[in-house]
Order: C-alpha cells, then sequence, then structure tokens
C-alpha cells in the first residue's frame, strides 16, 4: 500500500513499504501490520516500540542477549503443579527436568546428553535400599554406626569363609576361641574347649554344693574317673564304633564318639537310679556335635537306664527331664514327664549348630519345680512347674544319640557333672 500522512509528523503504511527519506528528523511511522513505530534520524528508520530486535514483545518468540534477570524481583515459571529443575543439555539449551516418581535422584543420562531423574542404577551411587558393594571405601566406626536388625550387646563379627557374619556373645565365664575342628566361638574354657594358654586342665564352673561326681573325658571307660555318687556306677553302651577317649591342647581330654551310619547309637548310663526330684539332684553336660545333620539327641534324668533313648516315644510313660535335640527340630528344646502318655515340650531360643555348648538341669524341690540353663553359666534359671518328675521318683543320669542318617558326625563331650542336695553338710 501507499505511504499515507496524518500530518508533517505522522504516517502510516505496512512493513514492506519503502519508507520515504524527505521526511523531517523525527518524523514517525506506524507500521499497521506488525504493530512497529518507527522514527526518521536523518540517515536511517530506527525503532521505538515492542515487536522488533532488543524491544521486549510479550507474546512473540524472542532472543535476548546481554541482559540480566533478577531472579529476586521476578519469577521464573511452569504451569501450575510441574516440578522439577532447569538445566542445560549438550546442545546449550536451558531445558525444564521433572521430578518423575518418587524416591528418584538426579543424574546424567545414559547418553550424557543431559540430567534426568531416575533410579540410581548407575556406578559410583548410593541406593539407600538396594543391594549394593561397594568397593575401594573407608567407613570410620567412630564417625559412623555399623548395627544389625537385632542389637545384641557383645556379639563380635566373624568370618565364615564367605563373609562377616555376627556371633552372638557367649555366656558368662565362656571365653572366644578356636576349637580343634577349627571352629570359632565361646568356649567354657580359654581356648575353645581346654584350658586356657592350651593346658590340658578343663576348667569347671563353681557350683554352690558338693559335687558327688564329675567326668572329664578321662579313662571313664574303665571307671576309674568317677568319683562320689558316679563313682563305678557308669554304664556305656553302644551299637556301632566304641567311644574314644582324646586330648588336646586346645579341648583338654574329651571323649569323642563317632556315628557313622543311620544304626549308630551311643548312650552313657547309671547303672543306678540315684537322683530324684527331692534330693534337689543337678547335672551338666559341655558338649559338641560336629556336623549338623538329622539325628536325635538326649541327656539329662530318666526313670528307665536300660531303654535304648532313641526316639521321642522313650519319654512317653516315665518320668524324666531331658535336654534335648529332635531330628526335625532346628532348635534345642526342653522335654519332661511325669509318667503319662504324652510328655511335654518347650523349644529353646537357641539355633542348633555345631559350636560348644552348656546345658545345666536341676530340681528345685523347695518350689515343686524343675530348672534348666542353656549356655548360661550362672546366669538366670527357667523354671518349669508343669509335667515334671514326680517327687520321689528315682531317676538315672543319661547322654545319648542316635544317628538318623548315614552322614559322619561325632559327639564330643568335655565334660559331665552331677550332684544331689542330699549330700551336701
Amino acid at each position: 500500500m501507499t505511504i499515507n500522512y496524518v500530518n508533517s509528523f505522522y504516517g502510516w503504511c505496512v512493513s514492506s513499504d519503502q519508507k520515504p527519506t524527505n521526511v523531517p528528523i523525527g518524523f514517525e511511522m506506524l507500521d499497521v501490520d506488525s504493530g512497529r513505530i518507527q522514527f526518521w534520524n536523518g540517515t536511517s528508520w530506527s525503532n521505538i516500540q515492542a515487536g522488533v530486535a532488543s524491544v521486549w514483545n510479550p507474546s512473540a518468540p524472542e532472543t535476548f542477549a546481554n541482559k540480566t534477570i533478577n531472579t529476586s524481583t521476578n519469577t521464573l515459571k511452569t504451569n501450575a503443579g510441574t516440578l522439577g529443575l532447569w538445566g542445560f543439555n549438550n546442545a546449550g539449551v536451558f531445558n525444564f527436568i521433572p521430578i518423575g516418581s518418587a524416591n528418584r535422584f538426579l543424574k546424567v543420562n545414559s547418553l550424557g546428553t543431559g540430567f534426568e531423574f531416575a533410579d540410581p542404577a548407575v556406578s559410583g551411587s548410593w541406593d539407600p535400599s538396594g543391594t549394593e558393594a561397594l568397593t575401594n571405601k573407608t567407613l570410620n566406626f567412630l564417625l559412623n554406626t555399623l548395627k544389625q536388625t537385632t542389637p545384641h550387646s557383645g556379639d563380635v563379627l566373624v568370618d565364615n569363609g564367605t563373609k562377616f557374619i555376627p556371633l552372638t556373645r557367649g555366656a558368662n565365664n565362656t571365653f572366644l576361641g578356636v576349637n580343634s575342628s577349627g571352629v570359632v566361638g565361646w568356649y567354657t574354657v580359654a581356648g575353645g574347649g581346654g584350658g586356657g594358654g592350651g593346658s590340658s586342665t578343663v576348667t569347671r564352673p563353681s557350683m554352690t554344693r558338693v559335687k558327688e561326681g564329675w567326668y572329664d573325658g578321662g579313662n571313664n571307660l574303665d571307671k576309674k574317673k568317677a568319683y562320689g555318687i558316679l563313682e563305678d556306677r557308669i554304664v556305656i553302651r553302644t551299637t556301632d564304633s566304641a567311644p574314644v577317649r582324646k586330648l588336646s591342647p586346645t579341648k583338654g581330654p574329651y571323649l569323642e564318639y563317632n556315628e557313622t551310619t543311620n544304626t549308630s547309637q551311643f548312650n552313657i548310663t547309671t547303672d543306678e537310679k540315684i537322683f530324684m526330684r527331692e534330693f534337689g539332684s543337678y547335672f551338666l553336660l559341655n558338649f559338641r556335635i560336629s556336623a549338623n545333620v538329622d539325628f536325635d539327641f538326649y541327656c539329662g534324668f530318666h526313670t528307665d537306664m536300660l531303654d535304648d533313648f532313641n526316639n521321642t516315644g522313650d519319654f512317653e510313660d516315665q518320668d524324666n527331664f531331658v535336654f534335648a535335640k529332635l531330628e526335625n527340630d532346628s532348635k534345642f528344646s526342653i522335654l519332661s514327664n511325669s509318667s503319662t502318655a504324652n510328655f511335654r515340650k518347650e523349644l529353646t531360643t537357641v539355633d542348633f549348630n555345631t559350636n560348644n555348648h552348656t546345658i545345666e538341669l536341676q530340681a528345685d524341690p523347695s518350689n515343686n519345680r524343675f530348672q534348666w540353663r542353656l549356655d548360661d553359666l550362672g546366669g538366670a534359671w527357667n523354671n518349669v512347674t508343669t509335667n515334671i518328675p514326680r517327687t520321689s521318683i528315682p531317676l538315672g543320669m543319661f547322654v545319648g544319640i542316635d544317628s538318623e542318617t548315614g552322614t559322619d558326625h561325632d559327639l564330643e563331650i568335655y565334660l559331665i557333672e552331677v550332684a544331689n542336695n542330699l549330700m551336701v553338710t
């Protein structure tokens, strides 16, 4: 279209029109199609309105140069409800990075061209809830806490050949050691089963009553190491190989019985019933079983010394108070009966394993109960008041193991100790 003059200082046209140059300095011209207003400076036409370079147009795409945006007095925003960050990509473009779903982390994307919120499945990142293998890291125990799910005071970490695992603190008056089979554990004597410093002397727990008889793994096969109430009253029965006396610099003297077939059986008993509830009888056994396989293991007081002690039926219709490991159980248990068809069974909290263990059983006639204590010499007793041996029924002492498989495993006996309060003066 043609140039239209309103007066000598103002006119209008479209942006494609050739603007005149014979107008006064300061003459203004409106481009009606672009909305620009330009003025003649005597040499050229210059912009004085939005919509052109270096001028802000609120609704048109534009490129800014040499500008500073003060975020304290201006607001950068996205659509309402959109959360995220701003970052530059590899093209130098400042783009928006939405946060995505919960519990994700900001990381460089797999192409290395920008950032993204994603799972931290990348080398060098730390995932608090995932399973990861850390390398070349130093953990300062003074500045960090290493803990297990259920804290237990006194536990230590032991390498099991694959990883470090907690080893539960032993009972009172036990020692951390390695036995002759290379098993790290808590033992009733220093060095892993024998006396401290490699001595062959077996350290027995102190008791307030008189020790009427004790067995320390010595040559009890010919009854020369039993004293007091056990003197000449020990009977050892086997259905396979005989037990063997051994001497170890770490365990001291002990008796080993080797189970080799599923018919193997071994019992130590008294040939007379010389214990009873009203005597306040006491029994202690320190032992270890070398292989964790299916078998039955029993020890304690029983009314039938001629029994073979090879299944739970042996504890029905009999008076008995017995510590046991039953074939299908993963924990030790306490059995008791007062000559009924059904015996009482109480699982302990101690898992069956190949560590050295000490079990104590005793009668408490003044309170009409029996008591037991496992791996806790000097600790609190556990009371049993129901379905227990009757007050005046004679009982014998026994230790028995019966194999249920052909897998080879050994019963090691370090100490048997019994007493009756009747003999205390």
